[in-house]
């Protein structure tokens, strides 16, 4: 349930997504290969499941503006982890991450927490490598902004090369 519940605002879509992912794990235990990890696959399947209604209801999604994007090279904002680490506990982290727009939280679960690289995001969510990147960017300025007027904790400019 944690898994979903990183994916979906919403407690009554994590868990139907979890069922979902449950019945289609029971179909398929046939094909389940016992080389590999059992949580490992489950997860697997679970992340598709939440991505394929992803996929199947984009249109009820939130979908960011590209149309104001800005160069992501030039003044990305860092935060400093040391800081995090002492002033910004896991609660706060989690519902700030629970609080950013479906496709900003998304691509940045995808990426941050699950391990998946741009290029596997784009497949998986069917849109450009770039604008894997954009978001996951977006993504980390709004949790930044949070985290900041939230707690006060500093943040350190890193300037692009």
């Amino acid at each position: 349930m944690s898994i979903a519940s990183r994916y979906y605002t919403n407690q009554e879509d994590a868990l139907t997504a979890l069922n979902d992912a449950f019945l289609k794990i029971l179909k398929n235990l046939a094909k389940y290969d016992p080389t590999r990890s059992w949580m490992a696959w489950m997860k697997t399947i679970l992340v598709n499941t939440i991505l394929n209604d992803f996929r199947d209801n984009r249109k009820h999604f939130e979908l960011n503006k590209l149309a104001d994007e800005e160069d992501i090279t030039e003044n990305t904002v860092y935060l400093s982890i040391d800081e995090i680490n002492d002033r910004v506990d896991e609660a706060h982290l989690i519902r700030f991450v629970e609080e950013l727009p479906d496709i900003n939280r998304k691509v940045f679960n995808l990426h941050a927490i699950d391990g998946y690289k741009h290029r596997e995001i784009s497949e998986l969510l069917e849109i450009p490598v770039g604008t894997s990147r954009w978001i996951l960017n977006q993504a980390r300025k709004i949790l930044m902004q949070r985290i900041l007027d939230e707690t006060g904790v500093g943040i350190k400019l890193n300037e692009a090369k």
